[in-house]
């Protein structure tokens, strides 16, 4: 069929132009179409997938850890979170407690060695992650807290010293708290953090206070008596820690001085006066010190201690110790090479210190003087506060004379023992020293720690036993003995560190002599009393608080109080150090009439205490006679050790008794060591009492020398021992009358 061309080209243009229409209004409605005269199909859009997201790695251990040093502990085990992967454990910071190890699997695990107080950082990582935990684990001291006071004398309307808390086994790194928890105290005075008691009183009195100390977990107690009185007690004789010589903080001490750089101030520094001394960076000196002259002769043939304050500002550090801010004391002797005090470590910026020197005095000391300055080094010091204490004094003893002998009749040997009770065991015991023939007995008053801190509880305790020792004096009487009245432990007890807290304590003091004065009253001139022992084996070691009486004035001080009352009984005074033979080096005679200087023979302790502690050596060790560190041991060995003494009794033409010696049952050759030990007694004319008869069977002369026990407390009974046979020998040799 043939058409037409002109409708043929409209529709041709008619549908050009649809599908123009068609293509625009998909391309505007963003759709799209598969071609001419095709419906288009519409697709959904997809949402994004959001990107993975890891939590953050997380570790902890339990919180402030508590543990006991030598007591295993419970495992640590850390809490993780969000771990991706295998973790590994490790201490990136500090250190764990000596004794605990971090495992593998991040526990902690051990025994801690070590108390304290420790931080450290344990890291947990994966492959991708990392984490820490800060720990803070403490480790305390297993052994029990304990607290005592030194309490130095407070007297109404003074600023005191103060009352100083002694707290032993506190573990390093945790603060210690105090707390009061019976008792007031006085108006005016105050319980400070520190523990100590301070402040200036405003009236007289005495209470007794009950004081708590805190250190982590643990608690102590300690009773402490504070006496407020009008006036300090006055000492009796030059103590050690006694300031014998003291600078005039108003006077000039270097008057005349030219140095240009060392001036007197006054007031100096923070109100002190004080010798400023100043050196510029710039000088070539290497001594730049100025002396002014000291009259030594007061302190010749002393031990003292030369004390100041020092303050520097930039003091450079000289190439010797000893060298740097000089204040001191030097002098001449033609016996002893350059004496003179020195300081060490003087160097840098610091605020006041206290700084120590201590000096043997020749006894020929001339041309002493005092110095002041730098050596070696640059700066500014600040001198003040200079002083001297004694040490010891040396003893002033008269020519021996070689004709003299002690006065000894009769004879008296015996032995200690316990006089806690008096029963019919203690009477039992009575019979058999009769029958060994011994006539003298130390009888020993003791009674355990606790018992003795308190002194109400030791005064109540002392009153029940001076009616046992009643009954013992009249049964020794009536079997021919003489007993010497043993103080053991004297009120308060003994602190942690084995000193007595009587010479630390005013308080103490007092009832101390006043229990003395109890026992003079009621057991005055009894004929069945050889001596009243004061303090058994005293230790002091060191200054005791100012206003304080020492071991020695002490005891002067209680022989006094009994003269008072009791004016025939001989009274026995032993000498701080645990009495010990060497300590007669320094003794001096006191000023008390028939008196009686007690010593205790237990030298060497290596060989008389073997086996007894692990600080005296293995059962078995030591051999009498043999050798002992390199050298003979023998009698004369033993003469050695005493000879302090037998100097003191010969150049004083002084009474010496042995309170206690022994050697323990098991030593090789104990029997031979008691043979000469007494031997030498006898020689110097000694009275002496065996340590001990019935105490203890590792003392027992009735107890086996061998085997060596497994429980050292075990008894092993013999019918005799050549120990016992040793002692006896004596004994037979008693005069049997008192």
């Amino acid at each position: 069929m043939i058409y037409s061309s002109r409708p043929a080209q409209r529709l041709r243009i008619f549908k050009g132009l649809l599908s123009v229409i068609l293509l625009s209004c998909l391309a505007a409605c963003g759709g799209g179409g598969s071609g001419s005269g095709q419906a288009s199909t519409q697709t959904t859009p997809t949402t994004p997938t959001p990107p993975l997201v890891v939590q953050p790695l997380s570790v902890v251990y339990p919180n402030e850890p508590w543990f006991t040093a030598g007591t295993i502990i419970s495992i640590q085990r850390p809490t993780l979170a969000n771990a991706q992967g295998t973790v590994s454990y490790a201490v990136s910071k500090g250190s764990l407690p000596v004794g605990l190890a971090l495992n593998s699997d991040g526990t902690i695990a051990g025994t801690p060695a070590e108390a304290g107080v420790f931080e450290y950082t344990i890291e947990a990582k994966t492959a991708t992650q990392s984490a820490q935990a800060e720990v803070t684990a403490t480790v305390e001291i297993a052994e029990p807290l304990t607290i005592d006071y030194n309490v130095p004398p407070i007297v109404i309307g003074a600023v005191n010293d103060p009352a100083t808390p002694v707290v032993e086994e506190a573990t390093p790194g945790l603060n210690t708290t105090f707390s009061l928890t019976a008792g007031t105290l006085p108006a005016g005075l105050i319980l400070n953090a520190d523990g100590t008691i301070s402040g200036t009183p405003s009236s007289a009195g005495a209470t007794t206070l009950t004081i708590q100390a805190a250190n982590g977990t643990r608690r102590a107690t300690a009773i402490v008596p504070v006496v407020v009185s009008t006036t300090a007690p006055e000492m009796i004789e030059l103590q050690p820690g006694g300031v014998i010589w003291k600078c005039d903080p108003a006077k000039n001490p270097i008057p005349g001085v030219t140095l240009s750089g060392v001036t007197w101030l006054n007031p100096g520094p923070d109100g002190k006066s004080c010798v400023q001394v100043f050196l510029p960076s710039t000088s070539t000196a290497s001594n730049y010190i100025a002396s002014v002259p000291f009259d030594i002769t007061p302190y010749r043939g002393m031990q003292i201690r030369f004390e100041c304050l020092i303050k520097t500002e930039g003091v450079t550090q000289p190439d010797l110790t000893w060298k740097g801010v000089v204040c001191g004391l030097g002098m001449d002797s033609a016996i002893t090479t350059y004496p003179h005090t020195s300081l060490s470590n003087t160097a840098g910026t610091y605020d006041w210190k206290t700084f120590t020197g201590g000096l043997n005095v020749p006894i020929d000391a001339t041309n002493a003087k005092l110095y002041f300055g730098l050596q070696g080094c640059t700066g500014k010091a600040w001198i003040a506060d200079w002083q001297i204490r004694l040490i010891r004094s040396n003893p002033t003893r008269p020519p021996v004379d070689p004709l003299w002998q002690p006065d000894r009749y009769p004879q008296r040997r015996g032995v200690m023992l316990g006089g806690t009770s008096y029963d019919s065991i203690t009477a039992g015991r009575f019979d058999v020293l009769k029958s060994w023939n011994v006539n003298l007995v130390r009888w020993v008053m003791g009674y355990n720690q606790k018992t003795a801190a308190d002194p109400a509880v030791y005064d109540a305790w002392l009153d029940a036993r001076l009616d046992e020792l009643a009954k013992a004096l009249a049964e020794a009487d009536a079997h021919g003995l003489k007993l010497i009245v043993d103080m053991h432990v004297t009120t308060g007890g003994r602190r942690a560190d084995g000193k007595n807290a009587v010479f630390y304590n005013a308080e103490l003091q007092n009832r101390y002599v006043a229990d003395w004065q109890k026992i003079a009253t009621r057991f005055n001139g009894h004929p069945a009393i050889y001596a009243y022992d004061l303090i058994n084996e005293p230790s002091q070691s060191g200054f005791v608080p100012t206003g304080l009486l020492d071991w020695r004035n002490l005891q002067i001080k209680a022989a006094r109080a009994v003269r008072a009352i009791d004016s025939t009984t001989p009274i026995s005074i032993e000498v701080d150090g645990y009495d010990s033979p060497g300590n007669f080096t320094w003794m001096n005679p006191v000023n008390v009439s028939d008196v009686i200087y007690s010593v205790h023979m237990y030298s060497p302790m290596e060989f008389t205490h073997q086996g007894v502690s692990a600080d005296s050596g293995v059962a078995g060790g030591l051999t009498y006679p043999g050798t002992f560190n390199g050298k003979p041991f023998n009698k004369e060995t033993l003469r050695a050790h005493l000879q302090p003494v037998r100097d003191f009794q010969l150049a004083n033409k002084a009474r010496i008794f042995v309170g206690e010696f022994s050697a323990i049952r098991w030593a090789p050759g104990a029997a031979q060591y008691l043979t000469d030990v007494t031997s030498i007694f006898e020689e110097y004319g000694w009275d002496w009492c065996y340590h001990a008869f019935r105490e203890w069977p590792g003392w027992s002369l009735e107890a086996a020398n061998l085997p060596i026990p497994a429980n050292i407390d075990d008894y092993i009974p013999a019918t005799t021992t050549d120990r016992m046979d040793a002692i006896r020998y004596w004994f037979n040799q008693n005069t049997p009358s008192n």
